[in-house]
Formats: C-alpha cells, structure tokens, sequence
C-alpha cells in the first residue's frame, strides 16, 4: 500500500500479526506528530529575525497575524508559542544548557574586554547558585571618579523557565544618564545572595571615601550593605536642617499619617541630615527604568540577559560618545538648563556686599549668606548639588560674570562625559558560536 506523506509517496509493508485498521491509525497518529513538529521548526525559522531582538516581546496573537498577513497561512495560537519558544532556543539555546555555556561566555567577554569582573558560583550539589558581570570600562570609569559616588541598587525577578533574581547596580554620569555598572543574577533574593553581590561590587570598584548607595527599604540590601561596606553611607529634599523641621512640622499638622516619618532616621531620606553627598539623587527610578529596560530579556536563557547586558551598553558607548564629541560649552546640556533655570529665578535677588568677598542675598524669602570664593552658602543648597545655587548666580551677576560654570562641580562638565563614554565595548565575537 501507498500513503502521501511530505509531498512523497512512501511503501510500506504491513507486518502479518497487525490488523489493517490498527496499522492505520498509527501510522496516522505519527504523520500528525511529525508533522506538528515539522511546522513548528519552519515557523520557527520564519521568527528568527523577530524574535532576535530581546529588547521587545512578541505576543503569540501577534505571529498568528504576522504569519497569516506575511505567507497567507492559519495557524493556532499554541502553534504560534511553540515555535516562538523553539525559536528563542535556536538564539540564545535551550534554558538549561544556557547555565553549562555561561563560563564560556564570560570567558569571551573577558578576553575582548580587558578588566571585566565575572564570578559564578554553585551550590553543595553543584548546581548554579549566582554569577557576577561587570565590564572592565564601567568599572575603570566608577573607580576614576569620573562619576558622583553614589550607587543606585535594586532587584528585578527573573521570569523564564528558571526563576531567580537579578541585582542592578547603575551610576548617573555628568549628563544625568544612567551608566550601568554590575549586573548580578541569584536563585532568590535572600541576605547571602545580596552579600555576595556587594563582596563582588567592592572587589570591583573597592574602598570609596564618601561612597553612597541609594536602594530601596527591602532588609537584606540594607544589611549586606552593612556587612560589606562598612564606611559607606546608605540613604533611602530639605537643603537646611531648619527648612527640614519647618516642612515637617507643617506636613504633620496637615496629614497625620507623616507621623510614620518620624520611625526612620531622617538620615536615610533628607539630603539636610544625610552626612554624606547625594548631589540631586533622591530615588531609584533610573534603575527601576532600566528593570523596565530589561523586561523581555528576564524572560529568556540566562546568557541571553548576560549578552542583552553587554550589547546595550555597545550601543550607548557608541552613541553616546558621538554625542559628548559635538558639545562644545562647559557644563553637559542637563547641568546648563538647571543653572539658567536657576538663573532666571535669581534675576530679582537683592545682593549686597558685607566686605571680604562676602555678601548678602535676599531672594524674598530669606537672607542667605554667601562667601564666593570658598563657595561656602548658607542655603547649602551649592555644597549639597554640586551646582551654583541662585544666591551664588546673583553675585556673578553683580560682578558682570554671565558665564557660572566655574563654580560647578567637574561632576557635570563636558569634559568628564566625554571621558566617561571614551571606553569601547567590544562583542563576544565569534567563540561564542
């Protein structure tokens, strides 16, 4: 007998102690699954140059409508999710085996990307436990203090086969831009998994006078920074500790649930009692944009985020640099809208001199006392963010100095951006493969 199967025409001989119908149905049963297999890997193919790009996701009711407007042909929405899973598989390998070829890919970035950090660790069994990456450039970049010296720290939950959690550890260049600088991935978010993401961060950019890690008020975080840094300070807007009270004392009187406030250490959340510089840092929503970031790539093969992590960092290198190369003045974009922000508001402030490069500023609300020259205010607001506050602006003005960026921290000039984005980040090449 003779049956089609793949546009062929195949004999076969039917054994004598099998009934023609049983033989039937089986050779039935197995054309329905190696054919159910068989459009999976085509569809899957056809996905390819969709599904490559892990900075995006593809909803199955997408392909269904992609492939029938593309190629003219129906498929079913289960169809659609195998082969977009077999074609995740055919980039970034199947979820499992991602964790045996993760030390070969560390391997390749280090050796294309001279002082990258990389750890993995595992458990009694011998299974993964956690890993570590930081590229070389960002490290260098952190340790030359070309950037404020504050660490935004969060978590993000890996939702792949294989769950777990990633660790996210960014700095805020000249231009307020995020700079990524470590990345780590651990079964849970537990206290020894949040330490040894710390030992491996000061392994990394050492011992810091001054250094600052803003997180989130989730306890294993607050006590691994603890236990690792110890000179570190930790924090959770007042410039003077009497515009603190002042505030507060008009908040409680006017919602009395800001009694809660008084339970944390007010060292932790206001830039007036915190004892070291924070500069205009005052949450972690740039690293919770770079979990938003991240998103689709949480949900695939463990060196898939590994590569997704290198790659954007390629690419902002890249364009950044370009962008640092055509700025000509000497404060970066963002640092000049504050100061002439800053500037206009102070256009109507009364300066007058007290004698010995002192003056006295009165801006409506308060009289601030200003020494220029040891760039000592007492609205502190100058010492606190790094850039000319109003009162300082208004005597540049009274002294025909239009130009202020001499009194702003080298933390928001040009010159450190270009420096902070010079590093290239090169790929993986082709070992990986």
């Amino acid at each position: 007998m003779a049956f089609r199967y793949r546009n062929a025409v195949h004999r076969l001989l039917v054994p004598i102690n099998v009934t023609y119908s049983r033989f039937v149905r089986t050779i039935e049963r197995k054309c329905v699954i190696d054919s159910s297999v068989f459009v999976t890997r085509v569809l899957a193919h056809l996905l390819l140059d969709k599904t490559g790009d892990i900075s995006r996701t593809i909803r199955g009711c997408d392909i269904v409508r992609d492939i029938k407007t593309r190629y003219k042909i129906d498929i079913s929405y289960l169809q659609a999710w195998r082969a977009k899973w077999r074609a995740l598989c055919m980039i970034e390998g199947n979820p499992a085996e991602s964790f045996t070829r993760l030390s070969q890919y560390f391997y390749n970035v280090e050796l294309n990307n001279p002082d990258t950090v990389t750890d993995i660790t595992t458990d009694v069994t011998g299974r993964f436990a956690s890993c570590f990456f930081a590229l070389g450039c960002a490290i260098n970049t952190f340790r030359s203090q070309l950037l404020r010296k504050v660490l935004i720290i969060n978590c993000a939950h890996l939702k792949g086969d294989y769950l777990g959690t990633m660790f996210l550890a960014i700095a805020m260049d000249t231009n307020n831009q995020v700079v990524p600088i470590a990345i780590g991935v651990a079964k849970s978010e537990s206290g020894d998994s949040c330490t040894y993401f710390f030992q491996m961060l000061r392994r990394c950019i050492g011992e810091m006078e001054g250094l600052v890690f803003m997180t989130d008020r989730y306890g294993p975080l607050r006590q691994a920074i603890n236990t690792v840094y110890l000179t570190a300070y930790h924090t959770y807007r007042a410039y003077t500790t009497y515009e603190f009270d002042l505030h507060m004392s008009a908040l409680r009187a006017v919602v009395p649930g800001a009694e809660l406030l008084d339970r944390v250490n007010p060292n932790r959340w206001s830039r007036a009692h915190f004892p070291g510089l924070r500069y205009n840092i005052m949450t972690s929503n740039s690293v919770e944009c770079m979990n938003a970031h991240s998103r689709f790539a949480r949900k695939g093969a463990i060196v898939g985020l590994m590569e997704y992590f290198r790659a954007f960092q390629q690419e902002w290198y890249s364009k950044r640099r370009e962008l640092a190369a055509r700025l000509t003045n000497t404060l970066t974009p963002w640092a000049e809208v504050r100061v002439q922000k800053r500037a206009v508001e102070s256009a109507s402030w009364i300066v007058r001199d007290i004698g010995y490069c002192e003056y006295e500023v009165q801006d409506g609300y308060r009289d601030a006392k200003v020494q220029y020259y040891d760039k000592s205010f007492s609205c502190k607001r100058w010492q606190l963010s790094g850039l000319p506050c109003g009162h300082a602006i208004a005597v540049a003005a009274m002294q025909n100095l239009t130009d202020c960026s001499h009194l702003a921290s080298p933390y928001f000039t040009v010159e450190n951006l270009k420096a902070t984005w010079a590093p290239v980040v090169y790929p993986v090449g082709p070992q990986l493969a």
